[in-house]
């Protein structure tokens, strides 16, 4: 293969239409720098796909001629290379506008780069082009990666088809190993979705039980729940006129125990007085007697004395008798104690008369006392019963006025839930109008699908587009008749056209199951008129040849066979697609039909290029496809049709979930509560209305101390202590007396000491007046005595402790009636407040039986379930969480669950064939892999020998390769040098490796790299190197073509054409040069 001509038109610095011929041997390209030399070989990268950044450029638009001196920019850049391989002859060409669209064309026809990458496979000239060298590239051969180099390798091998071919065999084999993972999913997904289904068909079932129990539970739950409330009704009428009689009876006791508790005051007050009284005098008499204790105390103290005086006399009288004249007696203190005694004496005597006064005047004060106290009493009693009544009346006010606070705050409570009902209702409604809005357009929409759906079926069905016997097959639809294969055919949409010219006349074939079938469809066309081609399903020879050398290639759809499909039938698909291969347009069918294994073709536009070579095409009588895009569309508009069903059916759903609810707010029942709760506070506010505002709590009367006897004990005591001191003091006094008698006495026995018989005589009237004193105080003694006992008698007369008794026990039986009256009023104010809870309990009774009864309306009529409430509620919870566990059922799951079994057996016998096609794949792949390992190892032996060769040839040193799974590994070593490497060495020194390189690749194998476009690869070499690799060129420009850009002389004189190149006004000219001008 060689270069014949390069033709470049407005790219880079080329404005003009410019031709380059080539021939075998060697072509210079020379020219001052900045003339466009370089923009030759780019302009070859260019045409073999490179991009703008390769070529020396930001974006594609900069490889666009942009204007120069007197000369507008070119609004397009084209390049056209011409190459030829013995007879064959290829024209590649490329071309770029300013708005970024390209055409790229092989032999005149649109092509891709794969495409022509495929064509040039072994030139060098492909996508990577290892050929190509440009400026300043080739030092960095040497420093290639390693698998960049392998790629040059096989290149010049010629196994770049190889690698192509296993490349794309490869990517089929991934793209199988991704169909088949993708099936494996699909398969282990339906098993999944058969186990779910499976499930949910189950749950579904269970759900449905589950709906009826609960319906006939909730049924049971009314009757029960009604029965319930009209007992609980029954019982608080019952209940409530209970408490009317127990009110009647206790208002009776109540006015019986006020009644008792008056009297028993009054009485109360009468003993008291008659108690004060009493009380009075026994303090009185007691005083008395008391008085009359310490008199006869005294006068037996007085007896007492004067018995021991008589005594004390008879005893002087003797002993006078006996005695001497007396001494003088001895007075008993000095005489001014006398008269200070005296002086005590009356002082204490009007003591003793202050203190009789003031033990009168405490008894009154005493007697005073208690009458204020009983006075007390009273009050303080009326005070109490006052008191009570209004603690009363305040508590049964702060009772209502709870009652109604809890009444308002239920009111605000239920007010505030009716609120968020009513705003969550006008949000569903909102939503229920826009979903039933949207409701009615999917039926509007659905019945237009349906109409059209219905036109086309009567237009398929009227079979206008069918000859007369498969449209009157179709109609008269015989036993054992699968369809005519127009109307049973699934195609892709765009594929139509394909599909049609792929089956042409097949498509009114008529499929039969089996051969009885047939012969009996044959039958009636032969009684009844027409004639069909019929194929059964058991006669059907399927053609199934191996299509994967076609497949994944540039331009290649697929096989028909895989695309289309007659629904459920492999074995009638393969019959009649066959060995058909789909591709995009004629040109790459024309492409495809020169290889020498030829297939049936058709392209997307309906073209047919038979294996032949006959290429059926132009414009058909009824449009390309006309007849699947009728039946495709009507698929499609039942696929619509269905869609908008399910849309329709979703969107009532959803109407129904709403409505749902909106009846779970229960809006009604939460009016009914406000109302309710609106009646109980009014109820309420009315009873606190009737009840009087309290006055103000009664004053306390004035604290009244009880009696104090404290003063008068204290004013008897003193005048106790008075007699006390007095009778003392009179014995004081008696002394002086008693000495004042002696004295006389004295005197007298002094006057009678002669006279004895006058003194005892004196002695004997002194006992005599002793005797009579004593008689006397004796009579007195027992005059006292006498008092004293009518004293006792008179206090036990009065009864004191009786009295004290009674009115005890009085108080005690006043206050046991007090405390029953106080019973009988909270015993009223407690059948009060159970009164009226009874009464606003029944009217909520009364109020859930109407709203029960409401919701039982509401219930569909059936059976139900007996039981009480609380049985039927707890199997009523168990439903509903068992409903709730179970989740949203999905109530076509039996259905679904069949259409997946038949799924599942289709990707079942797909996951088949895929795992046969990767299995095919994978040794097909393994057998080019083995032919590319063989083929790369003869072609590494070969080109190891030939690069050690030009290594010692061209550097005179060592030169060696080494082989791995990285690629390729270079060893440079240049004679005197012991480093190895590559980046040591001089920039000479690698343009000689590398040209020892690409010189050892173009002898790897017969017609390795053809052709060799060298871009100044000679610039850092000095005279001896470039002598040394114009002698190489020269050798292998006998077999090969060289393509070089040079400022050498030497080079240029290697040349065997030469063109030139340069720069006028911004634009590159080019024009054909004989040696000997370059040389001069």
């Amino acid at each position: 293969m060689k270069i014949e001509r390069l033709t470049l038109h407005g790219f880079k610095s080329f404005a003009d239409r410019v031709e380059l011929h080539f021939d075998r041997g060697i072509s210079g390209v020379i020219g001052p720098n900045g003339s466009g030399k370089s923009n030759v070989v780019e302009a070859i990268r260019f045409v073999m796909g490179s991009r703008a950044r390769a070529l020396r450029a930001r974006e594609a638009e900069a490889l666009i001629f942009h204007g120069g001196d007197g000369r507008k920019p070119m609004p397009f850049a084209e390049v056209e290379l011409v190459l030829r391989d013995g007879r064959e002859r290829y024209v590649v060409s490329r071309r770029i506008d300013r708005s970024g669209d390209q055409d790229v064309r092989l032999n005149g026809k649109r092509a891709t780069f794969r495409q022509i990458e495929r064509v040039l496979a072994g030139t060098g000239l492909g996508k990577n082009a290892h050929a190509l060298v440009g400026q300043g590239e080739v030092a960095g051969i040497l420093e290639s990666s390693p698998d960049a180099l392998l790629e040059r390798l096989e290149d010049a091998a010629g196994l770049r088809v190889v690698t192509l071919a296993l490349r794309e065999t490869r990517q089929r084999l991934e793209r199988a190993a991704r169909h088949l993972e993708t099936l494996r999913e699909q398969h282990a997904g339906r098993l999944a979705e058969k186990a779910r289904l499976t499930a949910e068909a189950e749950e579904a079932r269970r759900a449905e039980a589950l709906a009826r129990e609960r319906l006939a539970v909730q049924r049971g739950l009314f009757r029960a729940r009604r029965r319930a409330l009209e007992e609980e009704i029954g019982r608080l009428k019952r209940r409530l006129e209970e408490l009317e009689e127990a009110r009647v009876e206790a208002e009776k006791e109540r006015l019986a125990a006020q009644g008792r508790g008056e009297s028993l005051e009054r009485e109360r007050s009468a003993v008291g007085e008659a108690f004060a009284r009493v009380q009075a005098r026994h303090a009185a008499l007691e005083s008395e007697r008391g008085f009359l204790e310490r008199e006869r105390l005294q006068l037996r103290s007085t007896l007492e004395r004067l018995a021991a005086e008589r005594s004390r006399l008879d005893e002087e009288a003797a002993r006078l008798a006996q005695l001497k004249p007396p001494e003088p007696p001895t007075p008993p203190g000095p005489e001014a104690e006398r008269e200070r005694l005296l002086a005590e004496d009356e002082e204490l005597a009007r003591e003793v008369r202050r203190a009789e006064e003031a033990v009168r005047a405490a008894e009154q004060a005493y007697a005073q006392q208690q009458r204020a106290f009983r006075e007390y009493r009273e009050v303080l009693a009326r005070y109490e019963a006052a008191r009570d009544a209004h603690a009363l009346a305040r508590k049964e006010r702060e009772r209502w006025e709870r009652v109604l606070a809890e009444a308002e705050r239920d009111l605000k409570e239920a007010r505030t839930a009716r609120d968020e009902a009513a705003a969550q209702d006008a949000e569903l409604r909102a939503a229920l109008a826009e979903l039933q809005e949207r409701a009615g357009r999917l039926r509007a929409e659905l019945e237009a699908a349906r109409r059209e759906a219905d036109r086309l079926e009567k237009l398929v069905a009227g079979g206008s587009d069918l000859a007369e016997g498969p449209r009157r097959l179709a109609r008269w639809r015989p036993a054992g008749m699968l369809g005519v294969v127009a109307d049973l055919l699934e195609v892709p949409p765009g594929l139509e056209a394909a599909a049609e010219a792929a089956l042409g006349a097949r498509i009114q074939w008529v499929l039969m199951e089996d051969e009885r079938s047939l012969r009996e469809a044959v039958a009636r066309l032969k009684r009844e008129g027409g004639r069909a081609t019929l194929l059964a399903r058991d006669l059907a020879r399927p053609r199934t040849g191996d299509l994967g050398p076609w497949l994944g290639r540039e331009g290649v759809v697929g096989a028909a066979r895989e695309l289309f499909a007659i629904r459920g039938e492999r074995k009638l698909t393969d019959a009649l697609f066959g060995d058909t291969l789909v591709v995009e347009d004629l040109d790459v069918a024309l492409a495809l039909a020169r290889e020498k294994r030829r297939v049936r073709m058709v392209t997307l536009a309906g073209e047919v290029v038979e294996p032949l070579g006959s290429v059926s095409g132009g414009r058909a009588g009824r449009g390309g496809g006309a007849r699947l895009e009728l039946r495709g569309r009507l698929r499609r508009i039942k696929g619509e049709r269905d869609e908008a069903e399910a849309e329709l059916r979703r969107s009532e759903a959803r109407i129904a979930e709403i409505e749902a609810a909106r009846a779970a707010l229960e809006l009604g029942r939460l009016d009914e509560r406000l109302r309710r709760l609106h009646a109980e506070r009014d109820a309420a506010a009315r009873a606190l209305e009737r009840l009087p505002e309290p006055a103000a709590p009664p004053e306390p009367p004035e604290p009244v101390a009880e009696p104090d006897a404290g003063p008068l004990e204290a004013a008897r005591r003193r005048l106790e202590v008075l007699g006390v001191r007095r009778a003392e003091l009179e014995e004081r006094l008696e002394a002086w007396k008693e000495h004042d008698r002696a004295v006389v006495n004295h005197r007298l026995a002094q006057e009678r000491y002669e006279e004895r018989q006058e003194r005892l005589a004196a002695l004997r009237g002194r006992a005599e007046g002793l005797d009579r004193e004593r008689g006397r105080l004796e009579e007195r003694l027992g005059e006292v005595e006498v008092r004293l006992g009518e004293l006792a008698r008179e206090q036990e007369a009065l009864g004191l402790e009786d009295l004290r008794g009674r009115v005890n026990a009085l108080e005690a039986e006043a206050r046991e009636a007090k405390a029953r009256q106080q019973a009988w009023l909270e015993r009223l104010a407690a059948v009060a407040g159970e009164t009226e809870e009874a009464r606003l309990l029944l009217a909520r009774r009364e109020a859930t039986l109407e709203e029960v009864l409401r919701e039982g309306s509401e219930l569909p009529p059936g059976e139900h379930v007996e039981g009480s409430v609380r049985k039927l509620q707890l199997r009523l919870r168990e439903i509903e969480r068992e409903l709730e566990g179970l989740g949203p059922v999905n109530h076509r799951a039996a259905q679904a669950l069949e259409q997946l079994q038949a799924e599942l057996g289709e990707v079942e016998r797909a996951l088949a064939e895929a795992e046969e096609a990767a299995q095919r794949l994978t040794l097909e792949t393994e057998e080019l892999r083995e032919a590319y390992d063989r083929q790369l190892q003869e072609a590494f032996v070969r080109f190891r020998e030939r690069f050690a060769y030009y290594g010692r040839a061209l550097l005179g040193g060592l030169a060696d390769v080494k082989l791995d799974e990285e690629g390729l590994h270079l060893v440079v070593q240049p004679q005197g040098k012991r480093t190895r490497d590559l980046r040591l060495l001089s920039t000479g020194e690698k343009t000689m490796g590398a040209l020892g390189f690409l010189f050892a690749l173009a002898e790897v194998g017969e017609g390795s790299l053809p052709i060799a476009v060298l871009d100044e690869v000679d610039a850092p070499l000095d005279e001896s190197n470039i002598l040394r690799f114009v002698g190489f060129l020269r050798d292998f420009a006998r077999q090969r073509q060289f393509i070089l850009v040079t400022h050498q002389k030497r080079t240029m004189e290697a040349c065997d054409v030469l063109w030139g190149v340069t720069n006028r006004g911004g634009a590159s000219l080019v024009y054909s040069l004989r040696r000997e001008e370059a040389g001069s």
